[in-house]
C-alpha cells in the first residue's frame, strides 16, 4: 500500500499546473456529464473516474472505500470487493431500482492501554458503493459470498434481454 504521506493531492482551488491539476479536467468533466446524460453507464463507472489528473482521485482511493473489480462473464456479471478487516455481519448487499448497493462498516480496534499512537494509516468507518446494473442483469437471482475478506457478488444474465437495437428510418424532405 502506498504511503499517504508521499501523495500530494490538491483538495480545493482552481485547476492549475501549480496545484497538480490539468487545465482540461473541467472541460473533460463537462463532456463526461453530457455523454452520461444520453448514455447512462452500466455499473456507474465513468471512463474518467480514476483519472490521475482529477483532484481527489487518489484521495478517494485511500479512504474506507473498498476497491472493486467488475467483470462481465459469458453468463453473469461479477463484482468483487476487497473488505479486509470487515466482518460479514457488518456488510449489506441490496439491489434497488437497478442499482447494486454494497454498504458496510469497518470498526476500529479498541484497546485498554493508553499508549500514544505514533503512526495511524488504517481507515475505519462506514462505506458504500453503488453500481448501475446492465439491462440484461437478473437481480432477482443474484447471490453473494464472503471469503478471506473478499465479497463476491454474482448477478446472472437474463437470456434474450439486453441492449435493444432499433433501426430508425430516415425520412427525406
Amino acid at each position: 500500500m502506498a504511503d499517504k504521506a508521499t501523495r500530494h493531492v490538491p483538495m480545493h482551488g482552481p485547476a492549475s499546473a501549480e496545484s497538480g491539476s490539468h487545465p482540461l479536467v473541467g472541460l473533460r468533466d463537462e463532456v463526461d456529464r453530457l455523454f452520461h446524460s444520453f448514455f447512462p453507464a452500466a455499473f456507474g463507472r465513468s471512463m474518467f473516474e480514476l483519472d490521475p489528473w482529477r483532484p481527489g482521485a487518489l484521495r478517494l482511493m485511500s479512504e474506507v472505500m473498498p476497491q472493486v473489480d467488475v467483470k462481465e462473464m459469458p453468463d453473469h456479471y461479477e463484482v468483487d470487493a476487497e473488505l479486509p478487516g470487515v466482518e460479514i455481519k457488518d456488510v449489506k448487499v441490496t439491489v434497488d431500482n437497478g442499482m447494486l448497493n454494497i454498504r458496510g462498516e469497518k470498526h476500529g480496534e479498541h484497546s485498554d492501554d493508553s499508549g500514544a499512537v505514533h503512526v495511524s494509516e488504517r481507515s475505519f468507518g462506514s462505506f458504500a458503493r453503488a453500481f448501475r446494473l446492465p439491462e440484461d442483469a437478473d437481480a432477482d437471482t443474484a447471490d453473494a459470498e464472503f471469503f478471506n475478506g473478499v465479497l463476491k457478488v454474482k448477478v446472472p444474465k437474463q437470456e434474450g434481454k439486453g441492449p435493444k437495437v432499433k433501426d430508425i428510418e430516415i425520412k427525406a424532405h
